[in-house]
């Protein structure tokens, strides 16, 4: 039987999570922990985490549009690529072992460390550059994210930032609305498969959907009102990085 305490434990962390994941991502990685240290199957864990997501996605979502910066329209390019994508990934995940993703992870997350630290100018772009952002090349990078954040969402955040940032010059603020809305999109098809299978603690899952709303709204109120936001998004996003490739590299075990 699940405590009081431990569901302060999921709200306080659970809004911390939502945070980090609409400012940059892999935020899961400390809700996924906490419900698995709380006794959760893996799968059970993941399919619980699933609607603290779609949450927090829609109050970031919402947040950045009444404020102007998200155009539901005009995402439609990035956003349906990703979304189709996402369907791929999530039966390419069914046939791959666990050890096999952690590596694929691992190589991902290494490859955008090095981007964050060598191409800093790119990502504190002060403003998107007026391009076309509707081509071939950029949809089909959406579609491959896509299968990416199907096969697993952890570290989704940081790909779909890089490709917004680095191929469509759009700057952090830009992009981040337009990431929180494809997450979304990503979320809801996966959540109601969790719940057709009944892998979803809902009263577990509603106390983390509340927490992590409430650190979206947060992180989207500093996104925009922060003059500095590029900065602290740039530095999160290095940290993130960071912590995935010691976390599916196991190196905490050299340690």
């Amino acid at each position: 039987m699940t405590e009081w305490y431990e569901y302060l434990a999921v709200l306080f962390l659970g809004s911390v999570a939502g945070f980090i994941n609409t400012l940059a991502g892999s935020g899961s990685m400390i809700t996924l922990s906490l419900l698995m240290f709380m006794g959760l199957p893996a799968t059970l864990a993941n399919g619980t985490n699933r609607l603290g997501i779609v949450f927090q996605s829609v109050t970031g979502a919402y947040q950045f549009h009444k404020a102007g910066k998200l155009d539901f329209a005009k995402t439609t390019w990035f956003s349906l690529p990703a979304l189709l994508g996402s369907l791929v990934g999530a039966w390419i995940a069914t046939m791959l072992d666990a050890k096999q993703m952690e590596q694929a992870i691992g190589v991902v997350m290494v490859f955008m460390l090095v981007i964050l630290l060598f191409k800093p100018e790119k990502w504190l772009r002060e403003n998107s550059e007026i391009i076309e952002r509707k081509t071939i090349l950029n949809m089909l990078l959406a579609f491959l994210v896509g299968i990416y954040g199907g096969f697993i969402m952890i570290g989704v955040g940081i790909l779909i930032l890089g490709v917004l940032v680095l191929k469509a010059r759009m700057n952090l603020a830009e992009s981040n609305a337009v990431k929180i809305l494809t997450v979304f999109l990503f979320s809801l098809p996966v959540l109601a498969i969790y719940a057709f299978q009944e892998q979803i603690d809902w009263l577990l899952a509603s106390v983390l959907a509340i927490g992590q709303a409430v650190g979206a709204w947060f992180a989207s109120q500093f996104a925009l009102n922060n003059p500095q936001a590029n900065v602290w998004i740039h530095r999160l996003l290095i940290l993130d990085a960071s912590v995935s490739i010691i976390k599916f590299f196991r190196l905490y075990e050299i340690w």
